[in-house]
């Protein structure tokens, strides 16, 4: 999803058409209940290319009748149901908000089109909120489509929050992170209210200026635990999510999210969304095979469907080719102004030097799977240091923590560590750490790989 390093503005959808709200909001209660369309369409009586036009935005708004139907088929009750069919009725999701002074009251951005899955997770999220204030964090590696599920349940949930939703890029993944001043300031915007004479008043300006008030707040790429502390201080909004790169370990009392992979069925149905339907049944096998080789992480599919709709001619075949080569495979997922590898390449700068020094040897391991002491030998650290870079690795969410000491990198992050590995490390260097690591006293599946120097 494009975002600016400001608050992001939903124009109000036109009565008569309909907008992706509706859409999204009908497809994700859908792949909720586990229903396919034509499954969909047997239990509300409903045609499958009505569910079908309105999921992809190309029906008029429905009946009411209609909408009852499709809600009762999907086991939709209380708030959900009341909010379905307000969208039904008024084509949009957030219910009629009310002012702030000077302007209208602000929107999150509209929804992903072709949002799959995460339905466990929305689930989660949508029960945030309702009678107490709540905090949410989803983490999760570059690319597992962080701000898309922050930004859909933040819609599933927004008639709950009459004074709107907003939306702050917090920039962590760059060089200049959006400062806790910034957002506070903005906060105070939206709401009304004059900046403080005093910085130091923020906190307290914000608290006082929300008080009565219920709005939902999603902040977006955040740094660290730091870049939000002062924001939940304030008690912005009765819900916050956030979204990061990190586990944000040091805040209490939050509700912690993990995003990785999608399931092998919601990739498919993203890639199936994005590049045809009709493109992907014809080609079934090379489907299943080019969202493994994406590891099934929602920014590699959604690159590799954009790739197939901008090459109509190339078989889903031949895309599968193009990404087997790991060589080849970060370079074939680019599409446009969407690069995986730079994705990557933003969160591995943010390392420090050890934990840098340990995902790069990661590349060498033979497996996705590894332990410390094979950590070690690839790093040619001690057990001690490369304990603690692991865990600065699992932190940043480039490594997820097994049992015991046992890590597992996600594949295409293995394929970023071996490239990086063949462009600052020397090939003796690499020889020595295989070397190193060769016999050592582990369990078989982690026997393995080399160690690279460390980079100045």
């Amino acid at each position: 999803m494009a975002r600016e390093n400001a608050l992001v503005w939903m124009d109000v959808a036109r009565a008569d058409t309909p907008g992706p709200a509706l859409g999204s909001l009908l497809s994700t209660y859908r792949r909720r209940a586990g229903l396919t369309q034509e499954q969909l369409s047997e239990l509300s009586g409903v045609s499958v290319r009505a569910i079908s036009d309105v999921e992809g935005g190309r029906a008029r708004w429905p009946q009411r009748r209609t909408g009852e139907a499709l809600a009762s088929a999907l086991g939709l009750r209380g708030d959900e149901r009341a909010e379905f069919l307000r969208a039904t009725r008024e084509g949009r999701v957030a219910a009629r908000s009310r002012p702030r002074a000077g302007g209208v009251a602000p929107s999150l951005p509209m929804p992903t089109a072709d949002f799959a899955g995460r339905e466990a997770e929305l689930a989660v999220l949508t029960g945030l909120g309702r009678t107490a204030a709540d905090t949410a964090v989803l983490h999760g590696p570059p690319g597992a489509g962080k701000t898309s599920t922050a930004v859909q349940a933040g819609h599933l949930v927004q008639t709950r929050f009459p004074d709107g939703g907003l939306l702050v890029d917090m920039a962590g993944s760059t060089e200049r992170p959006t400062s806790p001043n910034e957002v506070l300031d903005r906060v105070l915007r939206v709401l009304g209210a004059e900046l403080p004479a005093h910085p130091e008043d923020r906190v307290d300006l914000v608290r006082s200026a929300l008080r009565g008030r219920r709005l939902l707040l999603v902040l977006d790429d955040v740094a660290d635990e730091a870049q939000v502390r002062p924001v939940l201080a304030a008690g912005a909004g009765r819900l916050v999510l956030l979204t990061s790169r990190r586990t944000l370990a040091g805040l209490e009392r939050v509700t912690r999210i993990g995003l990785g992979a999608l399931p092998e069925d919601a990739a498919l149905e993203l890639l199936r969304s994005i590049a045809g339907g009709e493109r992907v049944a014809a080609e079934p096998e090379a489907a299943v095979e080019v969202v493994r080789l994406c590891g099934h992480l929602p920014l590699a599919v959604r690159i590799a469907g954009n790739r197939l709709v901008s090459r109509p001619r190339w078989s889903i075949a031949h895309l599968a080719d193009r990404l087997r080569d790991p060589r080849r495979r970060l370079t074939a997922l680019t599409a446009g102004d969407l690069r995986l590898a730079e994705q990557f390449a933003s969160s591995y700068r943010r390392l420090d030097p050890d934990a840098a020094l340990v995902f790069r040897g990661l590349g060498l391991a033979p497996t996705r799977n590894v332990d410390v002491e094979l950590a070690a030998a690839l790093a040619g650290v001690d057990t001690g240091p490369a304990a603690d870079a692991l865990e600065e690795l699992v932190d940043a969410c480039l490594l997820e923590a097994a049992e015991g000491d046992r890590y597992a990198m996600h594949d295409l992050l293995r394929v970023f560590a071996q490239q990086l590995v063949a462009e600052e490390e020397r090939t003796d260097q690499v020889s020595e750490a295989r070397r190193r690591a060769h016999g050592r006293a582990v369990r078989p599946e982690c026997v393995g790989a080399g160690r690279p120097r460390r980079s100045s």
